[in-house]
């Protein structure tokens, strides 16, 4: 892992993009202090679990009363 400046960061930026697609992270500091990481992004994306999300939905209880007739019976009672 590599640090520097960010006044070196501004002047090299296209080069440590490059550093970075390759799998090399770059540490930028200012005044001396670590503020960001640069770090290339992995190309394998983890897919979404969609099986894992209606196990959860299917596990939850049911609603007695539908979203619509809950919203009328708010709305009827906040007019008298």
């Amino acid at each position: 892992m590599r640090t520097i400046s960010l006044a070196e960061a501004k002047t090299h930026l296209s080069e440590l993009l490059n550093q970075a697609e390759i799998g090399e992270e770059i540490i930028i500091t200012r005044h001396g202090r670590p503020v960001a990481k640069l770090a290339g992004i992995s190309k394998t994306i983890k897919p979404f679990p969609f099986t894992e999300l209606e196990t959860l939905r299917n596990a939850q209880p049911k609603a007695k009363n539908d979203s619509v007739s809950l919203l009328q019976s708010l709305r009827e009672e906040s007019r008298y």
